[in-house]
């Protein structure tokens, strides 16, 4: 038998709740989080709760964000990858606008994070060139502490 499983498919959603989804994060307790690149915004589905997905952060359309990258701590603080704002920006749980926590030095954009131990790590490169860049360390100051 198969050990691929259906956990949801798009068309199974109200039109406003389909994504195109270019990153996702699974929590310990198995919350799936989705970076919808198309509407700039993070959704939470919690198939022990519900079916239908939730929008807990979203970018600004005129801020022309670039959504590249997600994670998500253990509190639920979601850290996103904005590659055209050359920023990485953050919400807390409960709090749908998203807060400035790094801004790429340079022509660095960036194109992978990861939140560990108070650091950010983040994979940073060069406009459309991969080959330049490469990864770094963001020690969060006390007021970004987000958890």
């Amino acid at each position: 038998g198969s050990r691929l499983q259906t956990v949801m498919t798009f068309e199974s959603l109200p039109e406003n709740l389909r994504f195109h989804s270019t990153a996702m994060f699974v929590t310990k307790d198995e919350v799936i989080y989705v970076l919808d690149r198309n509407n700039n915004r993070i959704l939470r589905f919690n198939p022990a709760e519900s079916f239908e997905p939730v929008v807990v952060g979203e970018v600004p359309a005129e801020h022309e964000p670039d959504l590249w990258d997600l994670f998500v701590t253990e509190g639920g603080t979601v850290y996103v990858a904005d590659y055209n704002q050359r920023k990485v920006l953050a919400t807390r749980p409960g709090d749908e606008t998203f807060t400035e926590v790094l801004e790429c030095p340079g022509e660095l954009h960036p194109s992978a994070i990861l939140v560990q131990d108070r650091s950010l790590y983040v994979s940073m490169r060069k406009g459309d060139r991969g080959n330049i860049g490469g990864l770094y360390e963001y020690k969060l100051p006390p007021e970004l502490h987000l958890e």
